[in-house]
Formats: C-alpha cells, structure tokens, sequence
C-alpha cells in the first residue's frame, strides 16, 4: 500500500495499482505538491501537472477515476474508510459486531430480493456495513459499485453521481432527458451487478421512480441502499440496523467497547485500561447506547481525555463528541449529523420529536396521544410518530410482556430537548408530562417517567403558574414509586437513578413546599416516606413518619387513606419486631377496609396480620388467618398465591418440615419471577438457600443465596442483612472461612443503619456456625484450647437467645429468624462438637492438601494434584448429597482439568489415582458403584480450612 495526499486528503491504494494510475496523466490534485517518500509514489505525482488547480484527490473522485478506466476497485484500497465514515467504523481490521447483519444481508439478496434498504439513525454504521458487503461481493463479480450521494440533493445529481462510479456510454452524458434511461441500460449490459447508493434519504421523494425504473430495466441487478428511513418502493426489503451490543451490569467486555479500544489503540497502540477505567469504559458505551460514530468520537477523545473525565464531559454535554479534520461540518459531530436528519423533517415531525424528548425509559402510543400537543390544523399524534419511526429517529422495542415501547437515543434525546427548551414551551409540556403520570396508573415500564415527572415537579419554581400544583404532582408520583420499589422490572431499570434514598430525599423537598396540599395528600406523601425508609432500615424514623400519617388521615376524614396509613403503621411496628403493636394496628386497618367494602385489602391486612402471629410462634392461629385470607382473595378473583404461599412456607420452615417449606417456596418464586417482582424473587431465593443449608446442600444453598442477596441488594435494607448473614454461615459450613468472616463483616456493618434486636441476633447465630468452623480447623491442628474457646462462644450464642429476662418474652420465642438460625446452630453444635457414636470421622482440608481418619494421623497429599482435586469432589458430593454418586468423567475431569483423556488412558488414570487413594487410609470410605464413586453415607465427612 501506498499514500497519495496530504492535509486531511491522504488517499490509500494497493502499490501494484500506481503503474495503471500513473497512465491517467492529469489526476485530480491539489496543489501544493505534497512530498512524497517512497520512489513509486514520486513517479505517480510525477505524472501530475502541477500547474493547474484541481479538485483535492478524495477517496470517492480517485476511486470513480480508477472505476472509469480500470474496474471497479476494492474498498480496502481506498483508505482505512471506505469513502467516508459519517455512519460508522469500516476500519482496516474490519467490522466489529456486524457478522450477523452482513448475513442477514448476504440472505436477503441470496433468497431473491433486488433491493435491500438498511436504515438506522444517524451514526448506526449504515455505510460501514454496505461497503463491507460490496467488498465481499467484489470478490465474485467486477461489476459491484460504490456510489456516495451525500451531496446529491435532486434526481439529476443522483443520476450523474451514479455516471461517475459506473461511467456508462458517452450518448448517456448528454443532457437530452435520457440519461437516467441511459443508466439503466448500462447496469443491465453488465449482467449480474451490484449497486450500493448510500445516504438516499434526502432523494426518497425525488428520485425512488427512477431507482425502480433502473432495477425494472436491468433484471440481473440489485440495489442496496442506505438510508434514515424507508423508500415504501414495490419488493423493497429492510434491514434495521441495531447498536453495537453494550455490556450488560457487571460487565466490561462487548463489541461496543471492542470498538472504542480500538479506536483509542489507532493512536495510542499502548492503552491498556485499569480494571477501574474498564469499568468506566463500559459505562461510557452504555451512555452513548453502542452507537458506532458516538463511540469513536468518544474514543478520540481520549487523546486529552482520560476515560474518567471523558464520562464527567458526556454527563454534562454530548457537544464533547466532536472531531477536528476533513470531515463535512455534519460529520464533525454526532449533533451534526442528527442535525442533518433533522433539517429534512416536516415542521410537525420537529415538533413531535422535540417533545418526545420529555420522555424517560421510553413511552407508549397512548402515553404520547395523552402528553404530546401538536400545534396546527389536523396535526396527528400518531402519524408523527409512524413518520418519526420510518426515518429511524424513534426507536421500538417489545417489553418482556410483549408491549411495544417507543423511545429515543440518548443522544437524539439531547439534540431534541435542547429544540424543546429553546422553542419556548418546555414548562407548559413537561408539567404536562408530570400529570399524566403522576394521576395515570403507571405500568411497569413507566418507572422512570414518574421518577423524572416527581423530580420536574420538585425543582419547578414556586411562582410558574404551569406548576400550581407541584406538590400534589410530586406526590402522587413519589407515591406510585414508593410502592413499587423492587417490584418488577420497570422498579429495576428506574433503580439506577431511583433508588429509595433518592426518593426519600425527592420526598423531603416535596412535604416541605407542601403547605397548600391537603391532609390527605400529606398522609400519602409521609406514609410514602415510611414505606420507603423501612427498606432502607430507618425503622424508627419510618414509625415517627407513620404515625404522623395516621393523625393526618384522621383530621382529613379520609377513611381510605386512613386504612392505608394505619397498615404502613403496622408494618413499621412489625419492621421492630414489636409484633403485638404491630397486629393491632393491622386489626385495625382490616376493620377500616371492611367497612369501606375494600375485601381485597381487607385480605391483605390479614395476611400481614398472620406474619406477626407467626414470629410469635402462634402457628395455628396464623394458618387460620391465613386460610380466611385465602377465602376472601379467592372470592374477589384475585388471589395473590405468591404472599400466600410464601409465609405458609414460613410457618412449615419454622416447624422444620423442610420439604413441605420448600414446595411452598418454589410455588412463591415461580409466581415472583411470573410477575417480575424482584424483591419476593429474592426474599424466596434467600429463603430457600437457607432450607438448602440446613440439608446440608451447601453448593446449591450457595449459588442461590448469591442470587437473592444480588436481587434484594439496593431494595430492602433487611433482606440484605440477613441474606449476607446466612452467606456467611454457609461459607463457614463448607470451610471458606476467609470468605465467611468477609460476609459476616459486611451484613454486622449494616446494624447501626437498623436498630432491630432480633434481626441482629438472627446474624450472629450464623456467626455462630462460623465459630464452629473454626473450631474444627483448630481441633484439625490440634489447638484443643482454642477449639474449646469457639465452641464456647458459639453455645454462649444459643442461651443468649433462649433466656429472658424477668417480665420479659425471650427472643426465640419472638422471632422466626432467630429460631431456624437457633436450630441450625444447635444441630452444629451437636454434630462437631460431639462425634456420633458408631461412626467413622473423615476430616479434608478444603484444597485436599490433608486429610484425616479419627483416630489416626494426618495423611498429607501434597504433590499430588489429581489426587487432591479427586479427594475434594467426592468430599463435595459427599457433603452436598450423601449417597449420590459422582460420574467418572466428572472425576476425570475435576483430576486432569483440560486435559483430553478419552478410552483406556482416562480409565488407567482414574483407577491409579483412586486406588492410591485407598491405600493411603480410604480404602473402606470409598465406594463404588455402577454409576461412579463415593464417600460412603455412614461416614461423617469434615471439609474445613
């Protein structure tokens, strides 16, 4: 390859090619000469007449050049871009994230489409993929051709931008009308031919006849175009082109940080991102929702950016996005070139856009038809946005429920906004946003537009006569999002900039500008608060807030909110473990809701009701509430099997019935999981990891209490405790002692923020079984005193829960937490502290580095990795499901890890292994069957360290 070109107009071609460029004589420079390094070079701009001032030497002039008189050149030859790069990344290394989008295409054309359409908003990468898949085609046919349209505004420019690429007869290059005609018979001489027209959008009224008439004339022929939206032409296909995949929570890898990095690499080859600015990076790829063009403006950035400051710039403006060079003023920026798809709107397709920009987390047709307010005779919701959605500048999606939701890219959102603001209605339209969501009963996915209508209303300026009534609005948003934190999956997308303590403080500075606001909407907005503040385990804050509530329902007269409010008051009792109080106030909430004919909260106050009969061990008389609860549910159609199912899961966990507990529980996390709801997802998640653990199942009882404690994390202040709380004594079960110490730090940090006594001590029993763990390694390297400390520890645990003091009700007598954590403690205790009588001891260090028979010495196996990796997956099956056998290619496996060991080779190796194995000491433990081996079930089998 060689350079050709100078300031920003630099030309990349294949060196084997120069000899055929130099016989042009005249090509198309601009003087100055640029100098030139390698001798080839100099003999090409040798042959060039400096003295006349041509046209700078673009990749589209020299390749239309070379066309005209050498064929149709290849892409790769024309720059590291092919052309131009308005639309996205064709960079020397290929195409990131569009494998399966060239396919599409490759199937589209194959299956017998003769004009393909790829559409997508500005910046997607439209012209990257249809230059990619010319030069795919170039590779089975000469005749496949490029044409740039980006300044072709009239059918006639069209028409003579595409002479250039194809140079037809002479006849055709007079101005007689028959030009157009003329093309078409050129394409349909070649035969099967290739047409790629990019950036049509502008000529779709003006020159789609003529792209018919040309496939009509020229059988053999196929069309892709590229373009914002769709020509609606007889056999046209679409190709929609989506943004580069960005990384999901958690993660830092995806096509669309592939292309930011290596963006960044183009000119610093030796970044390489810490695993803080990997994160940072990722982050930076989801704001700019893995559009092509914003991340590689983005990326350049870099060169005076970190990535850290980069992010700070794009939460300010997306105006960082631009880039100095050669680019066409659209192209410098990514506002630029919405700005382009903008111009070419109808006056109401502006509008409708610019107020679509109000919108957070996406919108509905009837959410729109109900907000946006189109001005002018005959102006139709609807029909903008069909019109909106054919020119790629609305994007639509179906929710998990099969709705199709509306929305806009961030940085479409940006650019149309700052229209919004500028026009002069942005007050009058957002507080009419606010309303709608405000008072509307909101779906699931809306959580975000009551989020930002409860913000809006909360910053508006006490004299705007658009916001009078800001606090009710603020209210009634703030309401609807207090009850559905961590519920469902709109709670989880609004999460990120709605968390409870983001509300709260929403909340603040809504009830103090509430002066003009009624009693009943205080009750509301405070009741609101409560509900929130128990998540984040301010208890006693909650309660002050819900007895305020209570007075204020009371002085309104309002018998509705009233009955609402007094429930909050009884779950703030029942938060504090104060369960008589508790289901007094639920009593006297059912009895408010009876009386208003309310059945189904009515039920649901006895439900709550039956939770704090179960705390205080009333088990019959919870069953029975429950079971009228159910009557009443049933009878009003609804029932809510999920709540239901789940505390008569409890009450059969807390009378150890654990397989009748677990059936109930996995009846409760079906449904939790049917309706989207997070936090009963993971409060049942957790709840069954514990059943799990006390079956000694430890792996599984693992893996899903991760799974809760990842659910409940940023929703409920409790779950999180105890969840955390019952991963460390797990850890602790299956000798991850460092790791259970961590867990038991982290959910012991998160007291002080939850002042509930029986809470903690549910926590601490856990601790409990730590305390045994470490008993065992001490008594395993014979520290007896030290083991005798622990286990004193753990015991003192145990009375210090069963023992009360006088007038007093002990705390395993009024918590069910305390007293599943209590059992387990105590079955521990018994089993470590104690060996079973008649039964041979097996203690195995947690790596296999040891193991060892009671009464016999420790056997070492270091040195001998396979036989360790074998000892610690029978040890771990053993312990997860006694009497279940492990396969021998799993043994295989675990042994000799990437290793491939297949017919008599793998069976020698297992069979060595396992018999060392017995001879060092295991011979009577170790059972075989048909299915695999085992660590026989009589054995009492140890993993600790």
């Amino acid at each position: 390859m060689t350079t050709l070109g100078a300031g920003g107009s630099e030309v990349l071609v294949e060196t084997a090619r120069l000899p055929a460029l130099c016989s042009l004589g005249a090509c198309e420079v601009q003087a100055p000469r640029p100098t030139v390094k390698s001798e080839t070079a100099a003999k090409v701009w040798s042959c060039i007449d400096a003295s006349e001032s041509y046209a700078a030497p673009t990749p589209a002039r020299l390749n239309a050049r070379l066309n005209r008189s050498y064929g149709p050149v290849s892409p790769s030859l024309i720059g590291g871009r092919f052309a131009r790069d308005t639309d996205g990344s064709v960079m020397v290394g290929g195409l990131i994230g569009r494998s399966t989008d060239l396919v599409t295409l490759e199937a589209m054309l194959d299956g017998g489409a003769r004009m393909v359409s790829v559409i997508g908003p500005p910046g997607i990468g439209k012209t990257a993929l249809a230059a990619s898949f010319l030069e795919t085609r170039r590779a089975t046919s000469s005749a496949a051709w490029f044409c740039d349209l980006t300044e072709a505004e009239t059918e006639d420019a069209m028409v003579a931008a595409v002479v250039a690429v194809i140079d037809p007869p002479p006849s055709s290059h007079r101005d007689d009308g028959r030009v157009a005609s003329n093309v078409g018979e050129r394409l349909a001489s070649v035969g099967p031919a290739l047409l790629v027209l990019d950036n049509f959008e502008q000529l779709k009224s003006a020159a789609s006849a003529t792209v018919s008439m040309w496939l009509s004339r020229a059988p053999e022929l196929v069309i892709v175009i590229t373009s914002r939206e769709l020509l609606h032409l007889p056999g046209e296909r679409a190709l929609e082109l989506e943004p580069l995949a960005v990384p999901g929570e958690g993660s830092v890898s995806s096509d669309a940080v592939d292309l930011f990095l290596r963006t960044v690499r183009s000119t610093a080859p030796a970044f390489a991102p810490t695993a803080e600015e990997a994160e940072v990076v990722a982050e930076i790829t989801r704001r700019l929702d893995g559009i092509p063009l914003a991340i590689e403006l983005a990326a350049s950035r870099c060169r005076v950016f970190g990535p850290a400051a980069l992010l700070a710039r794009l939460d300010e403006s997306f105006a960082v996005l631009g880039r100095t060079g050669a680019r066409r003023d659209r192209e410098r920026t990514l506002m630029g070139a919405i700005a382009w798809s903008w111009a070419l709107l109808e006056p109401v397709e502006r509008e409708a856009l610019s107020q679509c920009a109000l919108f957070r987390g996406g919108f509905d047709v009837g959410a729109a038809e109900a907000i946006l307010d189109l001005e002018g005779p005959g102006a139709s919701v609807i029909d903008a946005l069909h019109a909106l959605r054919d020119k790629s500048l609305l994007v639509g999606r179906r929710s998990e429920r099969g709705e199709l939701r509306l929305g806009l890219y961030l940085s479409i959102r940006a650019f149309a906004e700052e229209r919004l603001q500028k026009s002069g209605r942005w007050s009058y339209l957002a507080a009419r946003h606010a309303r709608h969501y405000a008072r509307a009963r909101a779906g699931v996915f809306d959580h975000e537009n009551v989020l930002v209508a409860a913000e809006r209303a909360v910053a508006a300026p006490a004299d705007d006569a658009n916001w009078v009534d800001a606090a009710d609005i603020a209210f009634g948003a703030l309401g609807s999002l207090a009850r559905a934190i961590g519920h469902g999956p709109g709670a989880e997308r609004g999460a990120r900039r709605g968390s409870p303590r983001a509300i709260v403080a929403l909340l603040d500075r809504a009830i103090a500008r509430a002066e003009s606001s009624s009693l009943a909407l205080r009750a509301e907005a405070l009741r609101a608060r409560a509900r929130l503040k128990m998540h984040l385990g301010a208890t006693r804050e909650a309660l002050d807030d819900c007895r305020a509530a209570v007075e204020h329902a009371s002085a309104a007269g309002d018998a509705a909110v009233l009955a609402q409010t007094t429930t909050e008051l009884g779950n703030a009792f029942a938060y504090l473990a104060v369960f008589d109080e508790a289901r007094t106030a639920f009593e006297a909430a059912r009895k408010l809701h009876h009386e208003r004919g309310d059945r189904t909260a009515e039920a649901w106050a006895m439900v709550r009701a039956s939770h704090c009969d179960i705390e205080l061990a009333r088990w019959s008389e919870a069953r029975a509430t429950l079971l009228r609860a159910r009557a009443l549910f049933e009878a009003e159609g609804a029932p809510p099997v999920l709540a239901l199912d789940f505390f008569e899961g409890v009450i059969d966990h807390d009378e150890a019935a654990l397989d009748r507990a677990l059936a109930r529980y996995e009846a409760s996390l079906k449904h939790a999981q049917t309706r989207g709801d997070r936090l009963y997802e993971g409060a049942t998640l957790i709840t069954i990891g514990i059943v799990r653990q006390e079956q000694r199942r430890h792996t599984e009882a693992l893996e899903l209490l991760e799974r809760g404690v990842s659910l409940v994390r940023d929703l409920d202040h409790r779950f999180l405790v105890l969840g955390v709380g019952h991963l460390g004594g797990c850890l602790a079960a299956v000798g991850r002692l460092n790791d259970a110490a961590a867990a038991f730090e982290r959910s012991e940090g998160l007291f002080p923020a939850m002042d509930v006594e029986g809470l903690q001590h549910a926590v601490l029993l856990q601790r409990g079984l730590y305390e045994v763990a470490l008993a065992e390694r001490a008594r395993a390297d014979h520290d007896q005193d030290r083991a005798s400390t622990l286990v004193r520890a753990a015991t003192a645990r145990v009375d210090r829960v069963r023992r009360a003091a006088p007038g007093e009700v002990a705390l395993a007598d009024r918590s069910v937490d305390v007293r599943i954590y209590l059992r387990m403690l105590v079955d521990a205790l018994a089993a470590r502290d104690e060996p079973t009588e008649g039964r041979t001891q097996l203690l195995v260090q947690a790596d296999g580095q040891w193991f060892q028979l009671a009464g016999s010495e420790r056997v070492s196996c270091k040195g001998r990795l396979a036989i360790r990796n074998l000892l610690v997956t029978l040890t771990r099956r053993r312990l997860d499901a006694p009497g279940e056998p492990v396969p021998r290619s799993v043994l295989l496996a675990s042994g000799w890890p990437g290793e491939k060991l297949v017919g008599g080779s793998g069976r020698n190796r297992l069979n060595v292994a396992l018999s060392s194995l017995r001879s060092l000491g295991l011979r009577a433990a170790l059972v075989v069957v048909d299915e695999g081996y085992l660590l026989d079930p009589e054995v009492e089998v140890r993993l600790v360290g």
